[in-house]
């Protein structure tokens, strides 16, 4: 072992010896052969630095030179910690740059507060139920990839499919478009962590715009196509990602032959190579042109999540008003409660009962605890003369009890009562009532009231918060309308099918004129966790949040925002020109800043709504939006996880479920198409056989004479001749406009058998 290291080194040895002899040689040969260059003093030092002089000295190793390299090693280690550390965004910069990726969907712009406004990364939502394979419930999700490692929060227990946005179409290729994105998904842990929670992960396919889907449709017909499948395919593989996310928002009507044809031949490669892919379907609010056919596209897509979020665009603007509407009538007439329910202990409950009403407690101890609770706390009140008969009180009653130790100073000065109640955790509901539009004078029974429940914190005890009805505009539908549309388009038997997406974020709104009505401008969309924090920060640089409002008619929340100086909006608008995104204050004088948006109590009265409509499920866009805040992740447990429904077979009250779609037609076609190629090449090699033996059979005259004598017969032959010859045409692309050509083609062949016959006749009559 030692020989051969001691020949290893001495063969290397020789090798850069004669590599350095021959680098010299070769330089000098380039010498002779290459013009002379000048340089001036700095640049020939700075060539000569490069190019140093490689002799048979350079081989020798010297301790000077080692540490040489050690410092500047060690110099570029302190450097690149000294960048990481000092070299770190500042607030603002780091404002700018969250902004930037939320603005990259369409014309998703955000509006952040000029402060900080975004929270670190938090921990994730802690659960108490999850989705159960039996339920056969959807929760979708989209994950942004500008959201990067805000994954890291997500409650995969709580969703059942998650798509990561996404692969950019390049209309002309196929191929994707935003390098970063895909390359974000391939390397990502994102798959990893859903998955291992039983959460799907689909790659977002999108091709946004009416320019683009031409451009996708026509110049990249069909080449472009065979490159996408194929290019979704390689991804899915390599990633091991569940299935893809279709978004081709803005097909003409003139493509829609070919959009379902593509969609079918794509849905049918991806199951080719693996029958579990799940592929899902975004269809637009309206539907005008009829472009998404369901029923045309149900076999070859599992999931159509409907855009629910896009109420308020239409087919040529945008109207003020909700994103998400879900309309309801004669709310102007019932009062409202809002219910928040806390999680704390006793004592501090107490604490806010002095300012609000508290019913339904409920202790979150085992049932020995809490009755040996409320025995010590029925004997100190005993204890201080108070007698509980007196008050109507029923032995257990812990709500009672703590309406009697509230009301008494003496009660909430006793040390050991206190120090019981801090001891306790629990749970209660906290009300805010709010009176109906119209006087009570008008009701003669007394006021109908809704119930509505909400979980952030900082709204239920925002002063400035009202609840009306709004007269719904009846040109504008409803998250009901779109969805009763695709149900009728698609069928009551796989409206299962169906999943209603619904946002994270508002629209932002300047309403110059109040009393103008037409005269808004649409200036973009924030996210729910800026919303949640200009309403947190609403104190501070002078900034006054007038009003905020609950539109019972439409079940959406609306926020104004004013500068209490100058009347100006302080939205700081994240515009974008090109590839750079710049922030710039907006020094416009405006009445007002309106955003609609929703929060947890409206979209628990369309997680509601969906469901009780029998679709397979809801959707959000966008999470990440949310930023860290826990509220709408306790909505989606409560509302939608955590649901429960009475089965009257069983009589019991069981875990909410939805009924699995019947996928035997869907089955079949998919097995037509399979087999459709081979099936297509039998019928072509006995056609070829037949009209073999049909043409050696005409060779016989009797055979001649029986089939085309008879006038019928000719027009029967000729007639069918020309349906081949019309079919084969079409098939190829030979005629345009298909059902033009049939009459045409039926007519003049017709006329020619007409022709035809006659002359036969004339013919025949001649023969003797």
């Amino acid at each position: 072992m030692l020989l051969f290291n001691k020949y290893t080194i001495s063969l290397l040895i020789i090798s850069l010896v004669i590599g350095a002899d021959m680098l010299s040689g070769n330089q000098a040969l380039y010498a002779q052969n290459e013009p002379v260059i000048e340089f001036d003093d700095s640049s020939k030092y700075q060539w000569e630095q490069r190019v140093p002089n490689y002799g048979p000295d350079f081989l020798k190793v010297s301790d000077t030179v080692g540490t040489k390299v050690t410092k500047v090693m060690n110099a570029k280690r302190l450097t690149m910690l000294g960048h990481q550390w000092w070299g770190l965004p500042t607030e603002r910069e780091a404002l700018r740059l969250e902004g930037a990726r939320y603005a990259r969907y369409g014309y998703d712009y955000l509006y952040p507060y000029k402060k900080q406004i975004f929270q670190e990364t938090g921990h994730a939502y802690n659960h108490n139920y999850e989705i159960l394979n039996k339920q056969n419930l959807t929760v979708f999700a989209w994950h942004p990839a500008w959201q990067t490692e805000a994954y890291k929060t997500y409650n995969f227990n709580l969703i059942t499919h998650l798509s990561f946005c996404s692969y950019d179409v390049n209309p002309v290729t196929g191929g994707y478009s935003n390098f970063r994105s895909i390359s974000e998904f391939r390397s990502t842990d994102l798959l990893r962590a859903a998955q291992q929670d039983t959460c799907k992960v689909l790659l977002n396919v999108r091709n946004l715009g009416q320019e683009n889907n031409d451009l996708f449709f026509d110049q990249g017909w069909p080449t472009a196509q065979r490159n996408l499948t194929d290019s979704l395919l390689k991804i899915l593989i390599e990633t091991g990602a569940d299935g893809i996310d279709l978004n081709f928002e803005g097909v003409s009507k003139e493509h829609k032959d070919r959009f379902i044809s593509f969609i079918k031949d794509l849905s049918f490669e991806l199951r080719e190579m693996n029958n579990e892919y799940t592929i899902s379907m975004s269809v637009p609010f309206y539907n005008e042109d009829g472009v998404y056919d369901l029923k045309k596209l149900s076999p070859w897509v599992d999931l159509f999540v409907i855009n629910g979020f896009n109420g308020h665009i239409t087919k040529t603007t945008l109207e003020m008003g909700a994103i998400a509407p879900l309309h309801e009538d004669k709310t102007s007439i019932r009062g409202t409660n809002l219910v928040y329910t806390p999680s704390t202990n006793l004592y501090d409950l107490l604490q806010i009962s002095k300012v609000y009403a508290v019913d339904h407690i409920y202790l979150l101890h085992t049932d020995e605890y809490t009755s040996q609770l409320v025995k010590k706390l029925e004997r100190y009140i005993s204890q201080s003369n108070i007698d509980l008969d007196v008050l109507y009180y029923k032995s257990g009653d812990l709500t009672k009890l703590m309406e009697i130790i509230g009301a008494s100073a003496d009660l909430l000065a006793n040390p050991e009562i206190v120090n019981l109640l801090k001891k306790t955790n629990c749970e209660a509901d906290v009300y805010r009532s709010f009176a109906a539009d119209v006087s009570s004078d008008f009701f003669l029974f007394g006021m109908n009231w809704d119930t509505l429940s909400i979980t952030e914190k900082d709204m239920f005890e925002y002063d400035n918060f009202y609840f009306y009805g709004s007269t719904n505009n009846e040109n504008k539908d409803g998250i009901g309308d779109a969805l009763n549309r695709y149900v009728e388009d698609l069928g009551e038997e796989y409206k299962t099918s169906l999943v209603m997406g619904l946002p994270y974020h508002g629209a932002v709104w300047m309403d110059k004129d109040p009393t103008d009505k037409g005269d808004e401008e649409f200036y973009g969309y924030m996210s729910y966790g800026q919303i949640r924090r200009l309403i947190t920060e609403r104190n501070q640089d002078s900034i006054r949040l007038v009003d905020l409002y609950y539109d019972k008619s439409q079940h959406t929340m609306i926020l104004q925002v004013l500068d209490t100086i100058t009347e100006r909006s302080i939205i700081d608008s994240f515009l974008r020109e090109g590839d750079k995104y710049y922030t710039v204050l907006e020094d416009t004088i405006w009445p007002g800043t309106l955003i609609y948006f929703d929060n947890s109590s409206t979209l628990e009265r369309k997680f509601d709504y969906s469901l009780k409509q029998g679709i397979g499920g809801v959707a959000v866009w966008a999470l990440g939006y949310d930023h860290t805040y826990k509220d709408l992740w306790r909505t989606i447990e409560n509302t939608v996880v955590n649901r429960w429904e009475w089965n009257p077979e069983k009589q019991r009250v069981e875990r909410f479920k939805i009924a699995k779609n019947n996928k035997v037609s869907f089955t079949i076609q998919y097995q037509v198409k399979r087999m459709s190629t081979l099936t297509l090449a039998t019928l072509f090699l006995i056609a070829i056989f037949m009209f073999i033996a049909f043409s050696f059979s005409l060779l016989d005259w009797k055979v001649r004479d029986a089939l085309f004598y008879s006038g019928a017969f000719r027009l029967f032959y000729l007639t069918l001749f020309a349906l081949i010859l019309l079919s084969f045409g079409s098939y190829v692309g030979l005629f345009r406009n298909e059902w033009g050509t049939y009459f045409v083609g039926l007519f003049l062949g017709a006329a020619l058998v007409w022709i035809a016959s006659l002359l036969v006749r004339r013919d025949q009559a001649k023969l003797p």
